[in-house]
């Protein structure tokens, strides 16, 4: 689901790409929190098979099952390190690796069924590679959170930070420092054609634009009337006295 709604564009839109972008960090982060969770249940499930030692399923079922599950899982993993890898993705990498701890667990249970089918002291194989998954995902899961929130400074335990955040990902991929437009934080909103018509300030700009060019033109005519009476007035004196040159 994180995946999903990190990457779904249902058709080529710049704009859904970017706001897409802005939600890699928060992705990446809530893997890392599932990470630790797989890490937790792998661990109990672990502990519970040490304790109960050998199993009284059908082996045959099990044996079917876990192949088809390392068949599976090993796809999803090659598909998504790759993907990831050529979309600079932390989050699709570490989701990589959600399916490469699947991968190998069934590939544990698989192994452990067929040495329990010849010799059942084995049992503790398979919780065993289980114990040590649960570990590996729980430590990664665990210091990528860690990373983020006291090393980083990232608000993880704000939910305005889950909500607003846009951060692309690219420290985990390159390496680089966060920036300020990594710990920023805004309302996600896809600008579209209809919010410049749906927005009263664009309208009242061009509004207010052309009632100040119509004062200046008023303004104007106003400072040109003055000068055209007094032009009239001279034009009006000159027209006197020709007249009274004339009589005399």
């Amino acid at each position: 689901m994180v995946v999903m709604w990190r990457f779904y564009l249902p058709r080529k839109d710049p704009d859904r790409e970017a706001l897409l972008m802005k939600r890699e960090k928060r992705a990446s982060i809530a893997i890392s929190f599932i990470l630790a969770l797989l890490g937790v249940a792998v661990l109990i499930a672990a502990l519970e098979d040490f304790a109960k030692k050998e199993t009284k399923d059908d082996l045959r079922i099990i044996s079917i099952v876990s192949i088809v599950s390392v068949i599976v899982f090993g796809c999803m993993t090659i598909v998504k390190f790759h993907m990831g890898k050529k979309l600079q993705s932390a989050s699709l990498k570490k989701d990589a690796i959600c399916s490469l701890i699947g991968t190998i667990l069934s590939a544990s249970l698989f192994v452990n069924t067929l040495i329990i089918m010849g010799q059942s002291k084995a049992w503790w194989l398979d919780p065993f590679v289980a114990f040590s998954c649960a570990i590996g995902s729980l430590i990664y899961g665990l210091s990528s959170i860690y990373r983020a929130y006291v090393v980083q400074g990232i608000p993880v335990c704000n939910p305005s930070w889950w909500l607003m955040s846009q951060g692309d990902g690219m420290d985990e991929v390159t390496g680089r420092d966060l920036n300020d437009d990594d710990l920023r934080m805004e309302t996600e909103i896809v600008p579209t054609d209809k919010s410049q018509d749906d927005d009263p300030d664009s309208e009242a700009a061009p509004q207010l634009a052309d009632a100040s060019k119509e004062e200046d033109v008023q303004d104007a005519d106003e400072s040109k009337k003055p000068d055209e009476k007094d032009n009239g007035d001279g034009d009006a004196e000159a027209s006197d006295e020709k007249s009274e040159t004339e009589i005399v």
